[in-house]
């Protein structure tokens, strides 16, 4: 990106985005590095979708720019817990038995967020079957916390907090 967007809120980024001084493609590609610089030290992602994001940012700015906006979220990238079910891409609630599971249809939730523009960039992991309150019990690895090794990233939603941590 031509600035360093990183710490802008999504009300931001999303203004920038509709008024098109920023691109999805340059906004996606900043998570994506972002994810490959850091996920090898958290495991925050179970899944990255970086194919798919991108061809949904390209999609999304040519609908943008001809003027079909749909929302505040309209290009803006997102982590999707990996216990919601996205159509066609692996959703496994980090457990061993569901580890190749692709579900046919979305979640309510992640059929919502497509409906109003939200580039899905991946499956973040979590507590197996959210079954608890660490994120150290994932059949893909511990979560780490990004701030403190010695900590917990805490909660079943352990990949979406260390995901977010700018």
């Amino acid at each position: 990106m031509t600035q360093n967007y990183q710490y802008a809120s999504i009300r931001e980024i999303s203004v920038l985005i509709r008024v098109q001084k920023i691109s999805h493609v340059e906004v996606v590609q900043a998570c994506l590095k972002r994810i490959e610089e850091l996920d090898p030290k958290l495991n925050a992602f179970i899944t990255v979708l970086a194919d798919q994001a991108l061809k949904q940012a390209k999609d999304a700015e040519a609908e943008i720019k001809a003027g079909n906006w749909r929302s505040p979220l309209h290009g803006i990238p997102v982590g999707i817990k990996d216990f919601y079910d996205t159509a066609g891409i692996k959703t496994t609630a980090a457990f061993e038995h569901f580890k190749d599971r692709v579900p046919t249809k979305d979640a309510v939730g992640v059929a919502k967020l497509k409906e109003a523009g939200a580039i899905i960039i991946g499956k973040t992991n979590m507590h197996k079957l959210g079954m608890g309150t660490s994120g150290l019990d994932s059949y893909f690895g511990p979560v780490h916390n990004p701030w403190n090794s010695e900590y917990i990233p805490g909660g079943s939603s352990s990949g979406s907090a260390a995901a977010d941590c700018r």
